[in-house]
């Protein structure tokens, strides 16, 4: 059987804004195999370019979203010290993750919006001891 992968391209991007903001972007639904690839390019990157200021982690044209891989890929994007916005299309699923937050190993620095701005805003100037729950309410 003749099983061709689909290029990464089309599974996900990776985009680095002139601010040093890299936007990560699935275009599949996460799966473990996606996670890893993702976390792989995410690595290489961080390595060779140290203006690489935030991640963004679009999640908005993501469906289904299974939060169990979506925590896995946060907990392996902390690994890179950065801070770490995950933006939801919808209040419901950044609830969920607010909620679930307190699960993630690495925690610190990352937080769950529904606003690209107020994400954006978060990644350039991230406050320290961040707990993850910022809300697009201000919370």
């Amino acid at each position: 059987m003749n099983h061709s992968p689909v290029p990464p391209y089309e599974r996900y991007s990776l985009t680095v804004w002139p601010d040093g903001i890299c936007q990560l972007q699935p275009h599949l639904p996460l799966s473990g195999a996606l996670v890893e690839a993702i976390a792989t390019d995410v690595a290489q990157l961080v390595q060779r370019s140290a203006a690489i200021r935030g991640l963004l982690l679009d999640m908005r044209h993501s469906t289904p979203l299974s939060i169990v891989r979506l925590s896995e890929l946060i907990d392996r994007l902390g690994t890179f010290n950065l801070p770490v916005a995950v933006l939801f299309s919808d209040a419901r699923y950044q609830e969920t993750a607010t909620l679930l937050h307190p699960t993630l190993v690495r925690q610190p620095r990352v937080a769950y919006f529904v606003d690209l701005d107020e994400a954006h805003a978060y990644l350039l100037h991230p406050p320290n001891g961040n707990n993850g729950t910022h809300s697009a309410a201000g919370s």
